[in-house]
């Protein structure tokens, strides 16, 4: 009985559409639509779209950050890296407690740096901002200066940001839930962008002061590359010093007019020097 009605529904359907009624009932309600979704389309202004593309886009462009800061640490602590010693000497751990505690420093670090991109959760980033500030701390704690620690605001501003934007919609109470909140409102936004701002300024000020106040011997090394590449033959200390005032000028730029283009200029200039210059490449994070 079910299959003979649905026979007969089916030709009462057939002799509808003959009629054409139908047909154009449909067709005039799909140019309708098309209509509309067109005019929508074109309502919006391309900085609209851009700015929600951008929303959407940055809460994975934080995760990707904080993964690839910790796989690159987590690199050096397996190959074993002989300037970290002094951060274990520090509180009397032997090199050869060194050599193995730094193993295991790297296979947590790819742990986590995996949890971000695969599982994000709250805590996550929570530890990730501690330890990036802890690590960082650790370099004037054992004599290398404050600059390394501003240097270094890159390790632990960004999984900040993250956290800080967990804090934003309430998810205080469940730190172990995997989740990952978008960018949907005006007061994530605000957060997202302060912390960001702050830790860029901080990035470039550490920076200029490595330059200037320090001359770090590696950036020294990358400077005078870059100027074997483009052909000067200007006194190391002149390029020392006019790298730390561009870094100092992008500071204030960043911190008075925080555009996007601004942010994006000053985080992907250094970032380029280094990938062009890091040998081996995993130093570039």
């Amino acid at each position: 009985m079910p299959k003979h009605g649905a026979s007969q529904s089916a030709r009462e359907i057939a002799a509808r559409l003959r009629t054409g009624k139908d047909l154009a009932q449909i067709f005039a309600h799909c140019v309708s639509r098309t209509r509309d979704a067109v005019r929508l389309r074109f309502a919006r202004s391309p900085f609209e779209a851009a700015s929600r593309s951008l929303s959407e886009f940055t809460p994975l462009l934080l995760r990707v950050g904080v993964s690839f800061c910790f796989y690159g640490h987590g690199t050096f602590g397996f190959i074993y890296k002989e300037s970290w010693v002094p951060f274990f000497s520090y509180f009397g751990i032997s090199r050869e407690w060194a050599r193995f505690l730094e193993f295991v420093i790297g296979s947590i670090d790819y742990f986590v740096a995996t949890l971000a991109l695969l599982i994000p959760f709250p805590a996550l980033f929570a530890y990730a901002a501690f330890w990036g500030a802890w690590t960082a701390f650790l370099r004037p704690l054992t004599g290398l200066g404050w600059w390394e620690l501003f240097d270094r605001a890159g390790n632990f501003g960004v999984a900040l940001a993250v956290l800080l934007l967990y804090f934003s919609v309430g998810f205080t109470n469940r730190q172990f839930k995997p989740s990952f909140p978008r960018l949907d409102s005006e007061r994530k936004v605000v957060v997202v962008t302060r912390v960001l701002q702050i830790t860029t300024a901080l990035f470039l000020l550490g920076h200029a002061g490595l330059a200037i106040g320090q001359r770090k011997a590696l950036l020294a090394h990358h400077i005078k590359r870059v100027a074997a590449m483009v052909g000067t033959h200007d006194p190391l200390q002149y390029l020392l010093r006019v790298s730390g005032l561009v870094d100092v000028s992008l500071m204030f730029v960043v911190l008075c007019y925080p555009a996007s283009r601004i942010l994006l200029l000053e985080t992907d200039a250094p970032l380029i020097q280094r990938a062009t210059l890091a040998s081996p490449p995993y130093t570039v994070f």
